[in-house]
């Protein structure tokens, strides 16, 4: 009887391993057919790593961007189905008040590691003037757009927008302005 049950027992344990490895295969055609070739935007963030250091060491204004400002965030999105153009968007808060953000068009390599062109910049920064956990509000008169010959004065005064006439408000942070910081990793 013992001799029957351990048989029972045994084939119970390979059946259930059987059916476990036929679920993983299944799921692995799932996947395959789901993404195609196209198997790196599993990796998600892998790729935007690598895509983002590749910016931070190949574009110039992604370069003085992030010498200026070393605590600014940095992503790039595109859709899955198509990566290119993709959009590279840095942005940084200063002075507990405003808010400036780099936005590039770029084109990815084949396998979305590496940027291999880029177009112009736009630069923007616009001031807070209220600001509570996610609510923000913009003061719709103080924003400021430009493009990259400005930038270029900009960095050659070191980050100050005296450069282009711009006078920021250095001493009056906006109330709440530390909940916006703790939003954005």
């Amino acid at each position: 009887m013992t001799a029957i049950m351990n048989q029972l027992a045994k084939n119970y344990f390979v059946k259930q391993v059987v059916i476990a490895g036929c679920c993983l295969f299944f799921i692995l055609l799932i996947c395959i057919a789901f993404y195609g070739d196209n198997l790196s935007s599993l990796k998600g963030l892998d790729f935007n790593e690598s895509a983002i250091k590749s910016a931070e060491s190949v574009i110039p204004v992604v370069i003085q961007f992030r010498i200026l400002y070393p605590d600014s965030h940095i992503k790039i999105a595109h859709p899955y189905e198509e990566p290119n153009p993709a959009r590279l968007t840095s942005w940084i808060f200063l002075y507990d008040r405003y808010e400036l953000t780099l936005d590039l068009p770029i084109t990815l390599s084949d396998d979305e590691t590496k940027v291999v062109n880029w177009s112009k910049p736009h630069f923007t920064l616009v001031e807070i003037i209220s600001a509570n956990g996610p609510d923000v509000r913009y003061n719709p008169d103080a924003q400021v757009d430009f493009g990259p010959e400005e930038w270029q004065k900009i960095v050659a005064q070191g980050g100050s927008f005296d450069a282009i006439g711009v006078h920021l408000n250095k001493t009056h942070p906006v109330s709440g302005f530390s909940g916006i910081n703790q939003q954005y990793p």
